[in-house]
C-alpha cells in the first residue's frame, strides 16, 4: 500500500487519483496514518461487505424461526460421502 504524507497528497491530487485506481493509499500527517483514500469501486466493495456482515446473526441474536429451520435442514445426500472425513476415516474417497 502507498503512503504519502497529507501535504504531498494534496500538491499531487491528480497523480494519487490515478494510483488510487490500483491500489489504496495511506495518508499520513505528522508520522501517523490519518486516513485512507480509496478508488469508488473498492469503496462500494466495502460497503457491501459490511452490509451483509449486518445481516448476519449470531447463535444469540438468531430469530427462533431461522434457529428451527437451521436445525431441521438436511444436507443433501450427495455429500453423504464427507461424512466419513468427519469421522476421521482415512481410506475416506474424495470426489
Amino acid at each position: 500500500m502507498v503512503s504519502v504524507t497529507a501535504t504531498e497528497f494534496i500538491k499531487s491530487f491528480g497523480q494519487h487519483n490515478t494510483t488510487v485506481q490500483r491500489e489504496p493509499i495511506a495518508v499520513t500527517n505528522h508520522g501517523r496514518v490519518t486516513g485512507y483514500y480509496v478508488s469508488a469501486h473498492e469503496f462500494e466493495e466495502m460497503r457491501r461487505q459490511i452490509e451483509t456482515l449486518r445481516k448476519s446473526h449470531t447463535l444469540k441474536t438468531m430469530p427462533d424461526a431461522l434457529w428451527k429451520a437451521l436445525m431441521e435442514s438436511k444436507v443433501d445426500p450427495q455429500y453423504d460421502h464427507l461424512n466419513a472425513l468427519l469421522d476421521g476415516d482415512p481410506n475416506a474417497d474424495s470426489q
